[in-house]
C-alpha cells in the first residue's frame, strides 16, 4: 500500500527534482570523473519513493544517464512510471533559483532542441559523486602512486587491476574509483586471490634492473632518499662515513634518485653511465 502524501519539514511534496553531477565531471576543478554508481541509486531511490507514496512527479536533470550493464533495468522501469528526463550539457547544468516563496529549477533541454524549461520543485535532491578520502595517510605510508582523480592507480585497468607498483600491496573497493557493492566484492575477492598467489610462493622474483651505490664516492646529502618514491634508500654509516645503501628487494629501478645525486654516485644496472655514453658515441659515429 502506497501512503497518500510525503511530508517534508511539515511541507506536502508532490514536485521532487534530482540535479545529477553536482561536485563531479566538472568542466572546471578537481572532479572532472565520472562517479558511476550516482544514477543507478538515484533511479533507484525514485523508484522506491513512487512505490511508498502516491502523485509524486519527478524530474532528472542530468547530463546524460549513466546506468551500464543490468542496471539499464532500473533505467527501463523508473520511465515507465513516468518521471521526466531533462539533459543538459557539461558546461550549462541546471540552475536553482528562489522566486518569492517557491523553488524553481531551470535548464536548457538539449532533448527539445535546447527549449529552456523550468519546474517549480517542492524538494530538490543534489546527487553528488564519490571523491577519495582527504584524511587517508595510508597511500603515503605505503607510497601507492595515484592518478589524476586523487584515487590509487593500479599497475593496468584489465591485465593487472589490482595490483600496485608496490609488491605484495593489492587495492580494492572504493580507494581504485567509484564502485558499487558488486564491483567493489568482485575487486576484493581478486585482490584476495592475487594475495595469496603471492604468500604461497617459495621464492619471489626481484626487478634486474635496480640502483647501486659507489660507496667511495657517496658522501651522503640525503636528496636520493628525498627522490626515491618507493622509500628504498636510506643511510647507513661505514668504515666511519655516512653512505646510501639501496634497499633491493624494495627498488623498482625508476631512476629517480640518478639525477639529483651530486657526487653521480649512484647508476642503474645495465644503464650505467659509461653505458649510456658509450651508446651515444657509437651514435654519433654511425652518423
Amino acid at each position: 500500500m502506497c501512503d497518500d502524501k510525503l511530508i517534508f519539514n511539515g511541507k506536502e511534496i508532490k514536485e521532487i527534482t534530482y540535479i545529477y553531477c553536482v561536485g563531479s565531471r566538472q568542466v572546471e576543478g578537481d572532479n572532472k570523473f565520472c562517479s558511476r554508481y550516482c544514477c543507478t541509486a538515484t533511479l533507484y531511490t525514485s523508484i522506491l519513493t513512487h512505490k511508498k507514496y502516491k502523485n509524486i512527479h519527478a524530474y532528472h536533470f542530468n547530463r546524460g544517464i549513466r546506468t551500464y550493464g543490468k542496471q539499464e533495468v532500473i533505467y527501463d522501469e523508473v520511465s515507465r512510471m513516468g518521471d521526466i528526463f531533462l539533459q543538459s550539457y557539461e558546461y550549462d547544468p541546471a540552475t536553482v533559483e528562489k522566486i518569492e516563496d517557491k523553488t524553481i529549477v531551470k535548464v536548457k533541454d538539449i532533448l527539445t532542441n535546447n527549449t529552456e524549461i523550468e519546474v517549480e520543485a517542492d524538494l530538490v535532491v543534489l546527487v553528488t559523486g564519490m571523491e577519495p578520502r582527504k584524511d587517508s595517510s595510508i597511500g603515503d605510508v605505503l607510497k601507492i602512486p595515484k592518478g589524476r582523480d586523487r584515487f590509487y592507480n593500479e599497475i593496468h585497468m584489465k591485465l593487472r587491476p589490482v595490483e600496485t607498483v608496490i609488491d605484495g600491496i593489492t587495492i580494492a573497493g572504493a580507494c581504485q574509483g567509484p564502485k558499487n557493492i558488486l564491483e567493489s566484492v568482485n575487486s576484493a575477492l581478486s585482490a584476495a586471490a592475487k594475495s595469496f598467489s603471492i604468500v604461497n610462493k617459495e621464492e619471489l622474483a626481484l626487478e634486474p634492473i635496480i640502483a647501486s651505490v659507489d660507496e667511495d664516492s657517496c658522501t651522503w646529502c640525503g636528496l636520493c632518499a628525498d627522490a626515491c618514491p618507493y622509500d628504498a634508500i636510506e643511510m647507513i654509516n661505514k668504515k666511519g662515513k655516512n653512505i646510501a645503501k639501496i634497499n633491493e628487494s624494495v627498488c623498482k629501478g625508476c631512476g629517480m634518485c640518478l639525477p639529483v645525486c651530486k657526487s653521480d654516485s649512484i647508476d642503474m644496472s645495465g644503464f650505467t653511465s659509461n653505458i649510456i655514453e658509450n651508446m651515444i658515441s657509437a651514435y654519433a659515429d654511425f652518423q
